[in-house]
């Protein structure tokens, strides 16, 4: 169980600040519930994180599984409404990727690559993957929505991948990876990245 109120601290802490922060312990998929949250009529204008211990039918890019275990993997979707004036989604694949390559590496997570435009690799096998989805009203893109895996440590589920894959346990220690100290910093350089996209 990952405490979301120090999340959401220290995202407003940093400036950065989150409309809402919740966390599931398990969801067919964080994208497709931060979508319905979004899309909801009462819901207030600004950034929404949510997380879950595991996906059941978690998704990649181009209708792909992700492999979604709960064993302490980061499995999260944070969403935005859009501005009014907004034509174009300010949020895209590459500038999400990179940003997240910045970050973990700068957290001792090196070296990665990113393999364009959504999936972050350590030697060539993929640590992380990012799926981004806008909806649109009337021309407008009105929402966003940027879903991102990391995995963090082995499990036996993750056999199941068809494609080479790693975690951060094979680059940093595990006791040193800390939830509410490793995600803040990406969240943060996610939000300032897409607002000055805008």
């Amino acid at each position: 169980m990952i405490d979301v109120s120090l999340i959401q601290q220290a995202c407003m802490q940093s400036g950065w600040p989150l409309q809402t922060c919740q966390y599931v312990v398990s969801l067919d998929s964080t994208n497709r519930a931060m979508s319905d949250l979004l899309l909801a009529a009462n819901t207030s204008p600004g950034w929404h994180l949510l997380m879950a211990g595991e996906q059941t039918h978690g998704r990649g890019q181009h209708g792909k599984s992700w492999i979604s275990p709960a064993n302490g993997n980061w499995y999260f979707s944070l969403g935005r409404l859009c501005g009014a004036a907004e034509d174009q989604p300010a949020v895209d694949s590459m500038l999400i990727g990179q940003v997240c390559l910045q970050v973990l590496q700068s957290l001792g997570a090196t070296p990665l690559t990113l393999k364009a435009p959504n999936d972050i690799l350590y030697q060539q096998r993929k640590l992380a993957g990012i799926l981004i989805e806008h909806y649109w009203f009337a021309s407008r893109c009105y929402a966003s929505v940027i879903g991102i895996g990391i995995n963090v440590r082995q499990h036996e589920r993750m056999q199941q991948i068809d494609q080479p894959w790693s975690c951060l346990q094979e680059l940093v220690p595990l006791q040193s990876i800390k939830t509410v100290e490793w995600l803040p910093p990406l969240l943060k350089a996610i939000m300032q990245a897409c607002t000055l996209k805008t």
